[in-house]
């Protein structure tokens, strides 16, 4: 979706009519084409706010405009929450992973340290004996 005519328009989602045309009148002054002749992003931006007005400031347009704009935003919440449980799940995996490594190499550890002992243990029995 193209940028948000709200923004444009720099006005709430719950602006009524008098202060979208209120907002758009004053842009239209400020970026209109013939006050910034040959300036081709200003000519962009007046047609940018040309068009969030024309959407904007019809009933059955700022409806369809409207739902679009909710549909866009439940889509990428929804790719957040996906995202989310990836890097969940990753990190869940990941930690496992290394909470079984660290099983393994504790246990290794641990027979490392009772094989020094034992064998410690053998050789100062021989020499007492």
């Amino acid at each position: 979706m193209k940028k948000n005519y709200y923004q444009i328009l720099a006005v709430k989602l719950s602006a009524n009519i008098e202060e979208i045309k209120k907002a758009y009148r004053e842009l239209a002054k400020k970026f209109h084409p013939d006050k910034n002749q040959g300036d081709k992003e200003v000519e962009e931006k007046f047609k940018e706010i040309s068009s969030a007005y024309e959407t904007l400031s019809d009933v059955q347009k700022r409806a369809a405009y409207d739902l679009k704009l909710e549909e866009e935003n439940i889509r990428l919440q929804q790719e957040r929450i996906q995202k989310e449980k990836t890097f969940n799940k990753n990190n869940l995996n990941s930690t496992t992973k290394n909470n079984g490594l660290s099983v393994v190499l504790g246990v290794a550890l641990l027979f490392l340290i009772i094989g020094l002992l034992f064998m410690s243990t053998d050789g100062n029995d021989t020499k007492g004996a």
